[in-house]
C-alpha cells in the first residue's frame, strides 16, 4: 500500500517529526513499522537550511506472508517532495489526456501502474519521456508479465509525449534549462471491490507485482535519484529537484 503525510526536517538533517494522513485507516502493523523507523532516519540536504524543512512524504509498504498466520511489515521505497508553493513557481500540467488502455490487458483483466519520468522543455512541451517502472496489480502467469509490462508502458509513453505544462515563471527553478518530473499512470480494472471504485481504500492492501526500475540516459544520476520510484500518489505529480535525499538504509520492519 502507498501511506502519505508529511515530515518536518531539522537542519541538522535528523527527524524533527512526522504525520500520517489518515493515519485511523492504516492497520496497526503499518503504524507500528513507521514509528518504529522514520524517527531514526538522516537526511542530506541539498543546501544549508536556517529553518526545518517541512516535506511532503509518500511510503510504499509491502507485506509478505510468512506462513497463514503470519507476515512481514516493511517500508520498501520512500520519496519526499516539497509542499506545492505559488503555482507559477512549479511545473503544472495543463493537457494531461488519459492513455488509452491496451486491449490485451483488458481482455486478460490485468491492472496496472506506470511511473513515467517526463523531460519538459521550455517551451511547455514534452522533449522525452520514459517508462522508469511497471508494476503489475494482478497477478498473472510469470511468463506473461514482461510482455504486458511493455504495452502498459508504450500505452502511457504514446499519450506523455503529447501532454503539454506550464512551465515555472518565477522562483528558484524559473531559468532552468528543462524539467524533469515524475508522472503515476494508474490502469485500473474493477474488482468488486466496492461500489463505484477501482482502487482499494487508502490503508488496504493491494497486490505489487514490481518491474525493474530503468535509468533514464537523458537525466543525470544526481536528478534521477530523489526517492523510489513507485511512491508517487495517484493524484499527484513529482518534480524532482531533490532538496532533500534519505541516508538511512530501509530495513525490514
Amino acid at each position: 500500500m502507498l501511506v502519505t503525510g508529511t515530515m518536518t526536517i531539522k537542519a541538522d538533517g535528523s527527524v524533527e517529526s512526522y504525520a500520517l494522513d489518515h493515519a485511523e485507516k492504516l492497520p496497526p502493523e503499518v503504524g507500528a513499522v513507521v514509528q518504529r523507523s522514520v524517527p531514526t532516519w538522516k537526511f542530506t540536504l541539498a543546501k544549508p537550511a536556517e529553518a526545518p524543512l517541512r516535506e511532503s512524504m509518500s511510503l510504499r509498504i509491502v507485506a509478505r506472508a510468512i506462513d497463514k498466520d503470519r507476515a512481514t511489515v516493511r517500508i520498501a521505497g520512500a520519496s519526499f517532495g516539497k509542499n506545492a508553493g505559488a503555482p507559477e513557481e512549479d511545473l503544472q500540467p495543463l493537457n494531461r489526456t488519459s492513455p488509452v488502455y491496451p486491449r490485451k490487458a483488458i481482455d486478460q483483466r490485468v491492472s496496472a501502474a506506470v511511473y513515467l519520468m517526463v523531460k519538459v522543455s521550455r517551451d511547455g512541451k514534452v522533449a522525452d519521456a520514459m517508462a522508469e517502472q511497471v508494476n503489475l496489480l494482478t497477478y498473472t502467469d510469470p511468463s506473461e508479465r514482461e510482455r504486458l509490462r511493455k504495452l502498459f508502458a508504450s500505452s502511457a509513453l504514446t499519450t506523455a509525449r503529447g501532454w503539454t505544462w506550464q512551465v515555472p515563471s518565477r522562483g528558484e527553478h524559473a531559468n532552468d534549462p528543462y524539467w524533469l518530473v515524475r508522472v503515476p499512470i494508474k490502469y485500473k480494472i474493477f474488482q468488486g471491490i466496492r461500489p463505484g471504485s477501482m482502487d482499494p481504500p487508502y490503508g488496504q492492501w493491494e497486490v505489487y507485482l514490481p518491474g525493474e526500475r530503468q535509468a533514464a540516459p537523458w537525466a543525470s544520476t544526481d536528478a534521477a535519484m530523489p526517492g523510489a520510484v513507485d511512491t508517487v500518489a495517484d493524484d499527484r505529480v513529482q518534480p524532482l529537484i531533490g532538496e532533500v535525499r534519505l541516508l538511512t538504509p530501509l530495513g525490514e520492519g
